[in-house]
């Protein structure tokens, strides 16, 4: 067996049958470790990462030390042009000037130039809330490529899967579904320590009271007994089912009164009626009679 070298290692054991050694495992990122005489932090890559283990480490090449975390770190960040987050640049303090900023005494943070450039935090530092109560740092949030994530993105090597959420059927209950830790390259189930534990997905969660039309008193299901087996049947499949015979068998109803209504001579309606157009006026002929004093005379005749 190989020994783990810290609280972010796994001991390893070897088969008894390879002459290989096995493969170099760590516990999750985002575990909290501690690391004398820099306190807490947290596990990336199997190494303890700490703000304060950065500040003295870089330090050692800059007179003025020993160095410590700067307590305005998000601060001073943000006055940077452009501006940046608590994982940004890497400002560390004086022990003593530490010791004067507690006491109410001036803040007096400096940087580091490496390589022409400023350095920044370390990967898998905490940046998190820190717990005055408990007094240790949340790691649920990590610095990553000077962004500071959720830890469950900063893994490529393992992550957390889960399966559907079971179905809800009775009001005021819960559903569940199964969380596992599996390896990211081949999807094979891994023990759960080799993932991010502040990134473990939620095993249960309460039924929506409003999908299963709660505060209508439909909610649940309808047991049916068919051919011996007991069948059940969710409540609102049930009453969207009945909306629809409903609706067909009102339907059918208007049709059927309809046609018992009708009469052979109705006229449909939208329908103009037929009018028949009057005959055109006869012209009146001209009807000539004598009088007796042997005149002729002419009328027109009456109209018929």
């Amino acid at each position: 067996m190989l020994p783990h070298s810290d609280e972010c290692d796994l001991a390893e054991q070897c088969d008894g049958t390879s002459s290989l050694c096995p493969f170099d495992d760590n516990v999750g990122n985002g575990v909290g470790c501690k690391l004398d005489p820099y306190g807490a932090g947290a596990c990336f890559e199997g190494d303890c990462v700490s703000f304060k283990r950065q500040c003295s480490d870089m330090g050692k090449s800059f007179p003025g030390g020993p160095w410590v975390p700067c307590p305005a770190q998000e601060t001073l960040n943000k006055q940077l042009s452009p501006p940046q987050g608590y994982c940004g640049r890497l400002f560390c303090i004086s022990e003593s000037a530490a010791q004067s900023a507690a006491a109410g005494g001036q803040v007096s943070c400096t940087y580091f130039n490496l390589a022409a450039a400023p350095e920044t935090m370390a990967d898998g530092s905490p940046c998190g809330s820190y717990n005055a109560e408990l007094g240790n740092l949340n790691t649920d949030k990590l610095c990553l490529l000077s962004q500071c994530v959720n830890v469950g993105s900063t893994s490529s090597r393992y992550h957390w899967a889960t399966t559907d959420w079971e179905k809800c059927s009775d009001c005021d209950t819960s559903q569940s579904r199964n969380v596992s830790c599996v390896q990211t390259a081949t999807g094979r189930p891994a023990e759960e320590v080799l993932c991010p534990p502040g990134g473990r997905p939620a095993t249960t969660q309460r039924c929506s009271d409003e999908e299963l039309l709660c505060d209508h008193g439909i909610a649940g299901s309808v047991e049916i007994n068919l051919l011996g087996r007991t069948i059940a049947i969710d409540s609102g499949v049930v009453m969207g089912a009945s909306a629809g015979i409903f609706v067909v068998l009102m339907l059918l109803l208007h049709m059927c009164v309809r046609c018992v209504a009708k009469k052979p001579g109705d006229v449909e309606p939208n329908q103009p009626e037929a009018v028949v157009p009057a005959p055109a006026p006869q012209p009146q002929k001209p009807r000539t009679r004598t009088t007796s004093a042997g005149r002729r005379v002419q009328s027109l005749s009456p109209r018929r």
